[in-house]
C-alpha cells in the first residue's frame, strides 16, 4: 500500500494506492474508496507535525487492507518502521522519533457514550477529548448512494446513524470547563460495510492534533468486558492479548502511549461512575437516536437501558420491560446460544422480582439468580499495569476516589469468567430453550 497526502487549506487530504499483494477485503468489510478527508483546526500544519504521527494516522485508516508493505510520503523513524507489522518505510535515519512531551497533556478519542465519559470523568481537568465527526462523502450524497452505505441491505438492522447526540456530549463538557475538539472526516467510508477500519480509528484525530496540543497519551473508553473478554465466553489477560501488545508497541513508538483508564472497570462500574459525576446529564451510548432521546430499537439501548435502570432507585418496572422486550436487536440476541455482555445483564436483572414473563426467563437464561455480580461494581487491580507510567499513579488514584479496587475473593471470581464452559451445560441449555420458546417465531 501506498499512501500519499496533501494539506489543503485546514484540510489533511489521505490518499491510498493498493498494490499487489493488498487485501481488497477483511472480515466481510472491503475498500470502498481510496480517500479521506479530515477537517483540522486552522492552526494546524502538516510540516509542523511529526511525520509517524502522519503515518501511524494514516495506517490506521487501512490497516486491514494492507498486505506485505506500506510506503509513506515522506520518511519515518526507525522506532515507527520496527513497531509496525509489515514492511513500512521509508526510513529517515536522521529523524529521531517523537518523545512523549513534557508537561503534555492526555487526549482523550471522545464518542459521547457512558464509557467514553466514564473516561473522561477519571481524567485530569487538562485532559482534551477529540470527537472523530462522520461525515458522508459528497460524491455519495449528489450520486443518491448515501442510503445505501449507510444502510445495506444484508444489513437488517442498520438504521441511520445521527451525531447530534455525540454532538451534543461535546459541547456540553465543553460548557463544564472542559478543552474539546471535533474533527470532520469520511475516514469510516474508506471501507464498506462503513465502520472504523480498526476500533481504535477513532484516535486518528487526536494523533494528528498530538503535537499541536502536546498530547503524551491516548485514551479510550474500552472497558472491562471488551479489555478482557467478559463480554465474550471467557476472560483472557488483556495485557498478553494481541490486540493490546500490537497498539500499545505502534502508539508508544509515537510518544502516544494507550491510558487505558477503564479497562478493569466493567459497564457495570462506567454507569455508577457517570451516573454520580458531574457529567450524568451529558452522556448517551446510542448512536441512533437524538440528544436525551435514545432510539430504545437497538440492543445497546437494551442493555445500557435495562442496567441504567438496575443502578437507579427506580428499577425496572414492568413497563420499561415490555417495551425494551419487543427490540428485534434483542429477541435476536436473546435466540443466540450466548448473548453479548451476559455478565451486565447478569447484574443488570439479578434483583428483578416483577411479574414481566420475558424480563423473568431473560433473568434465568442470564444466569441472573445464580451469578455473584457485586465485583462489576469495583475496580480490578491488575488494571493498572495498562496505565502508562507517567500517568499511572495520578490516574489510580483518580479511580479509587470513584470506585472501590475488588478484593482478592472478587478478583478471582471475575477471572473465572467462563461463559464457554456454562454453554455446555444442560441446565443452561434448558433456561435457553424456554426463553426461546416464550419469544415464539420470530418470522410469526
Amino acid at each position: 500500500m501506498r499512501v500519499s497526502s496533501r494539506q489543503r487549506g485546514r484540510q489533511l487530504v489521505l490518499s491510498f494506492h493498493p498494490e499487489p499483494g493488498d487485501s481488497r477485503r477483511f472480515e466481510g468489510a472491503r475498500l470502498f474508496r481510496h480517500h479521506c478527508v479530515l477537517d483540522l483546526p486552522p492552526e494546524w500544519d502538516a510540516d509542523r507535525t511529526h511525520p509517524d504521527l502522519l503515518a501511524v494516522a494514516a495506517f490506521l485508516a487501512v490497516r486491514p487492507f494492507v498486505g506485505e508493505r506500506i510506503l509513506f510520503p515522506v520518511g519515518i523513524s526507525a522506532r515507527l518502521a520496527a513497531a509496525i507489522r509489515v514492511t513500512a518505510g521509508p526510513i529517515d535515519p536522521a529523524l529521531d522519533p517523537r518523545p512523549i512531551p513534557p508537561q503534555g497533556t492526555p487526549a482523550l478519542a471522545y464518542s459521547g457514550g457512558v464509557d467514553s465519559t466514564a473516561a473522561l470523568a477519571l481524567l485530569p481537568p487538562e485532559a482534551e477529548p477529540v470527537h472523530l465527526l462522520r461525515v458522508i462523502p459528497p460524491p455519495l450524497v449528489w450520486a443518491g448512494r448515501a442510503g445505501l452505505v449507510l444502510s445495506p441491505r444484508r444489513h437488517r438492522f442498520q438504521p441511520k446513524f445521527h451525531s447530534a447526540a455525540a454532538l451534543y456530549a461535546v459541547e456540553a463538557v465543553g460548557r463544564l470547563g472542559r478543552v474539546t475538539h471535533i474533527v470532520p472526516t469520511d475516514l469510516e467510508f474508506l471501507r464498506f460495510p462503513f465502520g472504523f477500519p480498526v476500533d481504535i480509528a477513532n484516535a486518528v484525530p487526536a494523533l494528528l492534533l498530538a503535537d499541536l496540543r502536546r498530547y503524551d497519551s491516548i485514551a479510550f473508553g474500552t472497558v472491562m468486558e471488551s479489555a478482557y473478554g467478559l463480554g465474550r465466553t471467557r476472560f483472557a489477560d488483556y495485557a498478553q492479548r494481541d490486540h493490546y501488545r500490537q497498539y500499545r508497541t505502534l502508539l508508544d513508538a509515537v510518544g502516544m502511549p494507550l491510558h487505558q483508564v477503564t479497562a478493569g472497570i466493567s459497564e457495570v462500574g462506567t454507569t455508577r461512575l457517570v451516573s454520580a459525576s458531574a457529567y450524568a446529564a451529558v452522556a448517551q451510548s446510542c448512536t441512533r437516536g437524538r440528544p436525551g432521546e435514545p432510539c430504545l430499537n437497538c440492543y445497546k439501548c437494551f442493555r445500557k437501558t435495562l442496567l441504567a435502570a438496575a443502578v437507579s432507585a427506580a428499577g425496572i418496572d414492568d413497563s420499561l420491560a415490555e417495551r425494551l422486550l419487543a427490540i428485534p436487536e434483542a429477541r435476536a440476541q436473546m435466540r443466540k446460544p450466548w448473548m453479548k455482555h451476559e455478565n451486565v445483564l447478569a447484574y443488570a436483572t439479578r434483583h428483578y422480582d416483577g411479574d414481566h414473563r420475558l424480563l423473568r426467563l431473560l433473568r434465568r437464561r442470564v444466569r441472573g439468580d445464580q451469578l455473584r455480580v457485586r465485583w462489576m461494581e469495583r475496580w480490578y487491580p491488575p488494571a493498572a499495569d495498562l496505565l502508562p507510567a507517567h500517568r499511572r499513579n495520578e490516574a489510580i488514584a483518580s479511580i479509587r476516589r470513584a470506585l472501590r479496587p475488588m478484593n482478592p475473593a472478587q478478583q478471582a471470581v471475575a477471572e473465572s469468567w467462563d461463559l464457554a464452559s456454562a454453554l455446555k451445560t444442560p441446565e443452561y441449555r434448558r433456561r435457553r430453550a424456554r426463553l426461546i420458546a416464550a419469544l415464539g417465531d420470530p418470522d410469526g
